[in-house]
Formats: structure tokens, C-alpha cells, sequence
């Protein structure tokens, strides 16, 4: 809902014209503590507007969408940003330049997967200006236990893999993730890549990213789209054991969450996402490997 301060806020900061002069319009999905609006003023003049729910969402938008995007962007690279207008912690509430949220979307092409690849790459390259007190490894381990409690049916899915597949698993450094790293979230005009939503945002092990997005993109887009972006992400290496086994266990700790979340909110497509990222786990399948995908030049 928004509110006559958050209205004056976007008027005073975003430089919208008079309150009675700018329309407002959703452009959010209308699910979720979220709300997203596209205020319209003058003939093509807009900006968007984010209200964040409550909790840590609105400093972990403001955060990447201010620090971590500008630095990823890269428009000869195909790599945008929505640039931050203003941002109000009292009301959690972002104004961005409107990059095409909520419009007509050109179809997402093995091009935009593989800007996507390379938007990630950079992303979790970017150093972490925090620490976190608690070793990345313990946290993952409180999650699972938090997922696990009213539902001893899933803890043969935690261990599926063997005795100590995720406690035992090379996780890496935490390194700023995106934290839901999929198509909704992307913006693409056919040369450039905007990622949006970053009230999830903070550092993590970046197997979470990647499990979330392969369990998407796995039987949904067509075989190039899926090796354009694995190859853009990976580089021409081929996938170390170590990092098959950080993907691997990315998956079960993605199922298990979507499975628990699912579960309790009666929510049968995240149920049906978790069992899906089990089931790629279990398979023992690589990503498609870079080496054999279409070269990217030639996207």
C-alpha cells in the first residue's frame, strides 16, 4: 500500500512532477511483502518504485543495487544496471530509472543466457565487505536443520548423497549472490541484460545461486540457451570435482528449502521446484559443458 509520504518522498527526491500529475501504476506480481509501482509523469518521463517488506530486505536491496550492480555492469559486455534515483530507509522504499520492468520483454535469446552467465560470473567475483561471524559451513548447516525440523520425511533427501554429502561439501568462500538468480528477474531489450530484485541479496555460497537456476533452467529452455550460459559462466575450463561437488550439494540444500517452504505454505509448484533439484542431484549430470556449447561469438 502506499502512502501519501512515500508518494512526497518520490516527488522530492526523484524529481516527479506535482503528486496530482503522476500516475502510478503496479507492475509487481502481487505476491510477496514487495511492491513495485512505474510513476509516469510527462510524456516519457517515469521511474520505478520499490517499496521493500520488512526485515533485512530493503538494506540488502540498497546494498546491491547500489554497490554490487553499478560494479558488475559492463555495457560493451552486454551487462546493465537500473541506476538508484534516491532511497529512503524510514519508508523502504528505492527509486530506480526505469529500465523496462513490467513492459513487454523481448524473448529471452541464447544471447541474453549467455550475457546472464557473465552477469553472474562478475557478480560473484566481486570481494565481500563484510564478515559474516558465523563460518559459512555452520550457517548452511542451521539452515538445513531449521528446514528439516517438523519434517523428518525429508531428511532422506539431506542424505540421499551419502553420509556427510553436506557437512563434508567444499562450499568455497561466501561471495555476493544474487539469491534468486532466474528469469523473472531479468530484464532483456536483445543487446543488454538488467537484473532486477536484489531483496535477497547478501554473500553466500554461490552454489546456491547456480542450483536454483539450473533447477530452472533445466528442461525449460532449449539445450544452446542452457550451454550459453553454463559456457559464460564457466570459461573454457572444464567443471572441477570440487565444484561438481559444491553444485551438487547446492541442489539438495535448494530442494530441501523449496520442499520445507512448500510444504508449509501449501505451495505445490515450490514442492515440485525442490523435488526437481533432488532429482538433478541424483542424476550425478554436469552442467552442459562449455567446451562442447556453441561459441560465444557467435551468439
Amino acid at each position: 500500500m502506499r502512502s501519501e509520504a512515500l508518494e512526497q518522498f518520490v516527488v522530492e527526491e526523484a524529481g516527479v512532477g506535482a503528486p496530482r500529475g503522476a500516475s502510478w501504476s503496479r507492475v509487481d506480481e502481487g505476491q510477496g511483502a514487495n511492491r513495485v509501482w512505474r510513476v509516469r509523469w510527462g510524456p516519457g518521463s517515469s521511474v520505478i518504485v520499490k517499496r521493500c517488506g520488512p526485515g533485512r530486505a530493503f538494506v540488502q536491496e540498497r546494498r546491491a543495487a547500489t554497490r554490487w550492480a553499478p560494479a558488475v555492469a559492463d555495457a560493451s559486455r552486454g551487462l546493465g544496471h537500473a541506476r538508484v534515483l534516491a532511497a529512503s530507509q524510514a519508508l523502504r522504499c528505492l527509486v530506480f530509472v526505469d529500465a523496462g520492468r513490467g513492459e513487454e520483454q523481448v524473448a529471452l535469446s541464447p544471447a541474453a543466457f549467455a550475457c546472464a552467465g557473465r552477469y553472474l560470473a562478475r557478480l560473484h567475483a566481486l570481494p565481500v565487505d563484510e564478515r559474516d561471524p558465523v563460518p559459512l559451513v555452520e550457517a548452511l548447516a542451521r539452515r538445513e536443520a531449521r528446514w528439516l525440523e517438523g519434517a523428518p520425511e525429508l531428511r532422506a533427501v539431506a542424505s540421499s548423497l551419502g553420509p556427510g554429502a553436506l557437512a563434508d561439501a567444499d562450499w568455497g568462500p561466501r561471495v555476493p549472490c544474487h539469491r534468486d538468480f532466474q528469469p523473472d528477474n531479468w530484464l532483456w531489450d536483445g543487446r543488454t541484460l538488467t537484473v532486477v530484485d536484489f531483496e535477497h541479496a547478501r554473500p553466500d555460497a554461490r552454489a546456491l545461486d547456480l542450483a536454483k537456476l539450473w533447477t530452472r533452467l533445466d528442461g525449460d529452455v532449449d539445450a544452446r540457451a542452457n550451454a550459453a550460459f553454463w559456457s559464460a559462466y564457466l570459461g573454457p575450463e572444464p567443471c572441477s570435482p570440487s565444484f561438481l561437488a559444491q553444485l551438487r550439494a547446492g541442489l539438495v540444500l535448494h530442494g530441501l528449502a523449496s520442499v520445507a517452504w512448500g510444504r508449509s505454505h501449501d505451495d505445490e509448484a515450490f514442492v515440485a521446484e525442490g523435488e526437481r533439484a533432488v532429482a538433478l542431484a541424483r542424476s550425478g549430470r554436469e552442467p552442459p559443458n562449455p567446451r562442447a556449447g556453441t561459441p560465444l561469438a557467435s551468439l
